[in-house]
């Protein structure tokens, strides 16, 4: 009986460390989602013929794999905030800005 209890204690504890070791860090999802913002961004704004800057970008956990982002930008000289929604299921992450 207590090999079995043990059995299932370290499979249970193999599951988190699976589990934990697939998770991103909250900073690093952060940084990578704002560099392809940026790199869409950029594209958008060079097509345009437009200055464009991101001042910042700051990720909120809100349940599971869903993060709210707020993006703030400088186009042009003038000063705008987007909403940005991310999912991230372990392995790779979706965003898109909120209207």
């Amino acid at each position: 009986m207590k090999i079995m209890k043990l059995k299932k204690t370290i499979g249970v504890l193999l599951l988190m460390l699976m589990v934990s070791c697939q998770s991103i860090d909250k900073n690093a999802l952060e940084q990578q989602v704002r560099s392809d913002i940026n790199e869409q961004f950029s594209k958008e704004a060079s097509a345009y013929g437009i200055s464009y800057t991101i001042k910042s970008f700051h990720l909120t956990h809100v349940s599971g794999n869903e993060y709210l982002g707020a993006l703030n930008t400088v186009e042009d000289g003038e000063e705008f905030v987007y909403q940005v929604y991310v999912t991230y299921d372990g392995s790779s992450y979706f965003w898109q800005i909120v209207d």
